[in-house]
């Protein structure tokens, strides 16, 4: 089972990371382990696994919500008012508004990792309403990313 990733890298679990330290622990991490240096090569093919996993969860802002709110994989979806907007971002990334259309989705990529920072920052486990409020936003994070760097 892999250790929690936020002391892996010894950062605090928090929504909003730095990336260049994330990034910057990771590399230390890497190359301590790295099966070239290492004595142990099948210790130090596990952990580089290890390290590439917890990397690649805690890059991703919607893995790493889930891993803060406690889960493997989301719950909600986003709603159907959200859907609608998304088709026709994409149907206008596929048109003649191209440039309009990707900074839309990326300012609602932007204000949405803005309300996930500010309500993990303030999050009780034990209010259900807030995690399934928490869970849905992460949903639409997920699908927006999806919209903006899936090819036409």
């Amino acid at each position: 089972m892999m250790s929690d990733p936020f002391s892996l890298f010894q950062l605090p679990r928090r929504f909003d990371l730095d990336a260049g330290l994330l990034r910057r622990r990771f590399m230390e991490l890497s190359r301590q382990v790295h099966p070239d240096v290492a004595q142990d090569q099948n210790d130090a093919i596990e952990r580089t696994v290890e390290l590439n996993q917890a990397f690649a969860q805690l890059s991703d802002p919607v893995s790493r919500g889930l891993l803060l709110l406690g889960q493997e994989k989301l719950n909600q979806t986003p709603d159907e008012l959200f859907l609608d907007m998304l088709v026709e971002q994409r149907e206008q990334l596929a048109g003649d508004h191209v440039d309009a259309a990707r900074l839309e989705l990326q300012g609602v990529i932007d204000k949405t990792m803005q309300w996930l920072t500010h309500s993990f920052n303030s999050f009780d486990a034990g209010k259900r309403n807030q995690v399934l409020h928490i869970e849905r936003k992460l949903s639409e994070l997920k699908f927006t990313q999806r919209a903006l760097n899936k090819p036409l």
